[in-house]
């Protein structure tokens, strides 16, 4: 099985650096880029042209320690123990950070076939359709996307890998607004609860969502009925709209953002046949 691997700079890596750059100048490969070039990617160092790989100290995720030469069984046994657990945490750590980079890079492309329904292009109905022929079914289609949109959004913020109800419970805020799903996330983080919970109170808290007080209604009485019709049958109306509009601008401003859940919801819907 292949070895997973980090890399780290070593210490000296500069005048290695500077030998090879002057040992190439010698065989005529002329002097060694200086300026923004100076500036050290960890990996090669460009020197007119050509690339010379810099020595670089691989360190493995998983080593073996061997237990002390003088332990004795009691104290062998212990240390396996602690570097078991100590290989899990790390296989657990970083299985974790894959998911997240691979939820994250698919959503970006799922959000882009989106957008430019490019989709279209190979005969798929929709962008769901294209999403199932290579292997995301159901629900996750959404999962790809939110996940996309909330770690670009808390771009900064975010120091480990979040959970999946996390992120959706932040998703419905960042598809409202990157401003507050990062105040939402913020109050997450002082709080400790990286949590579906504690994304519920942290918006809460920001009056995000809260259901508002009653308001009296400025619509003619039978424009108020056949809104509240329209509710509760979950109906779009454009001439409604507009009526309602012409009375009472803000409460036709709440009937639509209500209809577009209703869609948001249909859609996810859609995505899981």
């Amino acid at each position: 099985m292949a070895e997973i691997v980090i890399k780290k700079k070593t210490s000296d890596a500069a005048q290695k650096r500077a030998e090879q750059a002057a040992a190439l100048a010698k065989l005529g490969s002329g002097p060694a880029r200086r300026g923004e070039d100076d500036d050290w990617s960890g990996t090669s160092k460009r020197v007119e042209g050509v690339v010379v790989s810099t020595p670089s100290e691989v360190v493995p995720l998983f080593a073996y320690v061997p237990a002390p030469a003088d332990a004795n069984p009691l104290e062998h046994l212990a240390h396996a123990e602690r570097q078991i657990r100590k290989a899990r945490q790390t296989a657990g750590e970083e299985l974790l950070k894959t998911q997240a980079d691979y939820m994250i890079v698919t959503g970006r492309w799922l959000s882009e076939v989106q957008a430019a329904k490019s989709y279209k292009a190979a005969g798929y109905k929709s962008v769901n359709a294209f999403a199932a022929a290579v292997g995301i079914k159901g629900k996750d289609y959404y999962r790809f996307i939110d996940a996309h949109l909330v770690y670009t959004a808390l771009e900064g913020l975010v120091e480990s890998p979040l959970p999946v109800l996390v992120i959706e419970k932040l998703a419905s805020t960042a598809r409202k607004s990157t401003e507050e799903v990062r105040e939402q996330f913020a109050i997450m983080k002082r709080e400790g609860q990286i949590t579906p919970d504690g994304a519920v109170a942290a918006k809460a808290l920001l009056g995000l969502g809260t259901p508002q007080a009653p308001r009296e209604l400025k619509a003619p009485p039978a424009v108020q009925e056949r809104l509240q019709a329209a509710r509760k049958a979950g109906r779009i109306d454009l001439d409604l709209i507009k009526e309602v509009a012409a009375s009472d601008p803000d409460e036709a401003k709440v009937y639509v953002d209500s209809l577009r859940e209703l869609v948001e919801e249909a859609e996810k819907l859609l995505a899981n046949e």
